[in-house]
Protein backbone atom coordinates (compact mmCIF):
# COMPACT_ATOMS: atom_id res chain seq x y z
CA UNK A 1 0.00 0.00 0.00
CA UNK A 2 1.72 3.39 -1.26
CA UNK A 3 0.91 6.70 0.97
CA UNK A 4 0.44 9.93 -0.37
CA UNK A 5 4.26 11.97 -1.46
CA UNK A 6 6.24 13.48 0.69
CA UNK A 7 8.98 15.99 -0.33
CA UNK A 8 12.13 15.25 0.78
CA UNK A 9 15.23 17.73 0.38
CA UNK A 10 18.52 16.10 -0.85
CA UNK A 11 22.16 16.70 1.28
CA UNK A 12 23.01 19.01 -1.21
CA UNK A 13 21.24 22.68 -0.20
CA UNK A 14 19.46 25.26 -2.14
CA UNK A 15 19.12 22.23 -5.25
CA UNK A 16 15.90 24.26 -6.39
CA UNK A 17 17.90 27.27 -6.72
CA UNK A 18 20.38 25.84 -8.85
CA UNK A 19 17.89 24.35 -11.94
CA UNK A 20 17.16 21.14 -9.32
CA UNK A 21 14.04 19.64 -9.70
CA UNK A 22 11.78 17.05 -7.78
CA UNK A 23 11.61 13.48 -9.00
CA UNK A 24 9.06 11.29 -7.63
CA UNK A 25 10.84 7.94 -6.06
CA UNK A 26 8.68 5.01 -4.93
CA UNK A 27 10.41 4.00 -1.27
CA UNK A 28 10.01 0.31 -0.98
CA UNK A 29 10.21 -0.33 2.45
CA UNK A 30 9.22 -4.26 1.56
CA UNK A 31 5.74 -4.72 3.44
CA UNK A 32 4.81 -0.99 2.56
CA UNK A 33 5.99 1.69 0.00
CA UNK A 34 6.01 5.62 0.15
CA UNK A 35 6.15 8.15 -2.82
CA UNK A 36 9.06 10.52 -1.83
CA UNK A 37 9.31 13.67 -3.76
CA UNK A 38 13.46 14.11 -4.04
CA UNK A 39 15.18 17.07 -4.96
CA UNK A 40 18.03 16.32 -7.41
CA UNK A 41 20.13 18.34 -9.07
CA UNK A 42 20.90 16.01 -12.21
CA UNK A 43 18.67 13.11 -13.23
CA UNK A 44 19.31 10.28 -10.17
CA UNK A 45 21.08 7.38 -11.18
CA UNK A 46 21.15 3.81 -10.00
CA UNK A 47 23.01 4.01 -6.32
CA UNK A 48 21.97 7.82 -5.43
CA UNK A 49 21.20 7.97 -2.33
CA UNK A 50 18.71 10.56 -0.07
CA UNK A 51 17.64 10.48 2.99
CA UNK A 52 13.68 9.66 4.20
CA UNK A 53 11.58 8.60 7.10
CA UNK A 54 15.01 7.75 9.31
CA UNK A 55 16.59 5.83 7.15
CA UNK A 56 19.46 6.52 3.35
CA UNK A 57 17.93 5.06 0.32
CA UNK A 58 19.14 3.81 -2.19
CA UNK A 59 17.86 4.21 -6.31
CA UNK A 60 17.79 0.45 -7.17
CA UNK A 61 15.81 0.68 -10.45
CA UNK A 62 15.27 3.50 -13.10
CA UNK A 63 11.82 4.50 -14.63
CA UNK A 64 10.53 2.76 -17.13
CA UNK A 65 6.65 2.23 -19.06
CA UNK A 66 5.28 0.75 -15.35
CA UNK A 67 6.77 2.65 -12.55
CA UNK A 68 8.84 5.78 -11.77
CA UNK A 69 12.57 4.97 -10.07
CA UNK A 70 12.53 2.91 -7.45
CA UNK A 71 14.62 3.39 -3.46
CA UNK A 72 15.49 0.59 -1.14
CA UNK A 73 16.71 0.96 2.47
CA UNK A 74 20.87 0.90 2.89
CA UNK A 75 22.05 -1.45 5.32
CA UNK A 76 24.41 -0.86 7.48
CA UNK A 77 27.28 -2.98 7.56
CA UNK A 78 27.92 -3.95 11.42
Amino acid sequence: MATAAQHVNTTEKSNRKRGGRLIPVIADGGDRAWVALVSFARRPRIGDTFPFRGLIWRIVREPDRLRGFVALPCTSRA
